[in-house]
């Protein structure tokens, strides 16, 4: 087995493992809902909902508009690296990777979709191109967290009274500290000049080349303040969306909470969702929904049908997805049967 298999070995393993994770923790949620005598009230949140379908539209053409907005911060960033793609091609890319995020992969493994894709359509500039994933995916979670700081202090006395909202906020306040300081451990200064192991590896070797061209692609959209602004602002837009499909979900099971209460508590799930331990966040996204939304008297049963419903409204845009990657691969195969004509007639 080459390296390659090897690496595809070791990615489907790690690929089960976090499925079996995940569906672990969800069994373990559900179990204890059975335990409680909450089941029926499971299926009561669910039939309220369905009686709401208006609301459940709005929270499904919310998050279409949210990954649209995302498609849009990524061509921004693909530009600042000469990167000219066609924005249709930008956004079925973004919706391939998409796909891969929910029901294959997860969202690293989406990530790595998306770089592949992109790569190919920037055969001068390939590993600007895959770095440019990844810039996308750092400005996003910069901005959930500064959004998760200022929702901290503007209802930091409820957070406090609460051990659950304690707990998550120490849990953000340490992801920020960790990312600002990785930041600006890594790009306060050249590293791949001042530490002779990177400048070793940038003047001897070809992984040295990639990393400099890596190092140097993220430098140039990190130090541009504007195209940081900008890409800022449009991620804030896109976690407030984010939280008012939420919102719309909510309605539509009932729940007498506000707006900022989503604002509250959907950014942290969405951050824990984040965390590449299970795929796509399944059973973490729920555990912690039901462990914030227990501070406002959403019975457990509903705080998980609420995030179970908002990965519904996702899945249905990665359906979209798949029929994208669906055609990519017809595509493909056609292209493969007129190259053996060509060849054959030649």
């Amino acid at each position: 087995m080459g390296v390659t298999g090897g690496c595809l070995m070791k990615t489907r393993i790690v690929s089960i493992v976090q499925m079996i994770l995940g569906f672990a923790i969800l069994g373990a949620i559900f179990w204890r809902l059975h335990e409680s005598g909450q089941t029926a009230k499971l299926l009561e949140a669910l039939q309220q909902a369905s009686g709401n379908a208006s609301m459940l539209v709005a929270a499904i053409a919310t998050i279409g508009v949210c990954l649209l907005i995302c498609a849009i911060r990524w061509q921004l960033i693909l530009k600042a690296q000469d990167l000219h793609i066609h924005f249709g091609r930008v956004l079925s890319i973004f919706f391939v990777g998409h796909f891969f995020n929910a029901f294959i992969l997860g969202s690293t493994g989406g990530d790595v979709v998306k770089a592949y894709y992109v790569a190919t359509e920037s055969q001068h500039r390939r590993t600007e191109a895959v770095s440019t994933v990844f810039i996308d995916r750092i400005i996003g979670l910069l901005a959930l967290l500064v959004l998760l700081c200022f929702v901290t202090l503007f209802r930091l006395k409820y957070i406090l009274a609460h051990t659950e909202t304690r707990m998550a906020m120490f849990f953000n306040l340490a992801v920020l500290v960790c990312l600002v300081g990785g930041l600006l451990l890594v790009f306060g200064q050249n590293i791949l000049d001042r530490w002779p192991l990177f400048r070793k590896l940038r003047d001897r070797t070809s992984v040295g080349d990639i990393l400099a061209k890596v190092y140097d692609a993220f430098h140039l959209c990190l130090s541009h303040r504007g195209l940081v602004l900008q890409t800022f602002l449009i991620s804030l837009l896109n976690h407030t969306f984010v939280v008012l499909s939420g919102y719309f979900i909510g309605r539509a099971l009932g729940l007498p909470l506000h707006f900022i209460d989503y604002l509250t508590v959907l950014p942290i799930v969405n951050l824990v969702a984040a965390i590449p331990i299970t795929p796509a966040g399944l059973g973490t996204r729920e555990a912690a929904t039901m462990f914030l939304l227990s501070t406002m008297g959403v019975p457990e049963a509903t705080s998980v049908t609420l995030s179970l419903l908002m990965y519904g409204a996702t899945l249905a845009w990665s359906l979209l997805g798949g029929v994208v990657y669906a055609g990519y691969v017809v595509n493909r195969g056609k292209a493969k049967v007129d190259n053996v004509d060509s060849d054959r007639a030649g």
